[in-house]
């Protein structure tokens, strides 16, 4: 989004991300949607609901990478917004996001996330989440060893759910950090 004020423009990105992120989770459910009604049929055909599946994957990978894009988006333009654009360049931009969103609201206004609470905790687990599918390292596993109960394979299959979560965190951030 961009605002014009005093001959100045603003531009500003972390809105837009938002509604991406929240327009694929949503995509996200009715793509999952499809792949329940595919499973819930007598005669499965296995390739529709591998593509079905993949069609999840897909939309909520976007709302999770672009959740993470607005988190950092909104913190970036939170710092320079309280800063000028020098010390916040000099001095936090080279931050990690985790670290920025500790000290920056901290330093700017005596905000203070509270890492045992659930937004640090919801938005942490979106960052390494993120990371991890940003970062993906190819893997080969017989299919009898796959067990969809463990946390490191359930971040190789992401679902609407972590879309949901992922948008949930990314807005409890930010709304806590306009207040």
């Amino acid at each position: 989004m961009s605002q014009i004020k005093n001959n100045e423009i603003s531009l500003s990105s972390y809105g837009r991300y938002m509604s991406i992120a929240a327009e694929a989770c949503d995509n996200a459910k009715k793509s999952a949607s499809h792949r329940n009604a595919l499973v819930g049929e007598t005669n499965i055909d296995h390739e529709k609901l591998i593509k079905a599946a993949s069609d999840v994957h897909d939309k909520a990978t976007i709302a999770i990478v672009f959740s993470a894009m607005a988190i950092e988006a909104f913190i970036n333009e939170y710092g320079i917004s309280n800063f000028s654009s020098s010390y916040f360049k000099n001095h936090l931009d080279n931050l990690s996001l985790v670290s920025k969103l500790v000290i920056i609201p901290k330093i700017a206004n005596k905000l203070e996330l509270d890492k045992s609470g659930q937004v640090y905790q919801e938005v942490k687990w979106l960052i390494e989440l993120r990371n991890h599918l940003v970062h993906f390292r190819f893997k080969k596993r017989p299919v009898k060893d796959i067990d969809m109960t463990d946390p490191m394979l359930q971040k190789d299959f992401v679902m609407e759910s972590h879309s949901e979560r992922a948008v949930k965190a990314m807005s409890m951030l930010i709304e806590s950090l306009k207040k």
